[in-house]
């Protein structure tokens, strides 16, 4: 993912987006319900607090 996002242009925003929508399967589901369950905005998380 850093090297991808080395050469974009990408606010930190989005690159929590883009990660998240990158996860598949297992990672997915889990990042779905931790979402849910601490209200967690994806639109304002930022590429830091997603690592």
């Amino acid at each position: 993912m850093e090297k991808y996002f080395a050469i974009r242009n990408f606010s930190e925003e989005t690159k929590a987006i883009w990660g998240a929508y990158q996860l598949s399967h297992e990672a997915s589901s889990w990042w779905d319900s931790w979402k849910a369950e601490l209200n967690i905005d994806e639109t304002n998380i930022t590429w830091d607090q997603f690592k």
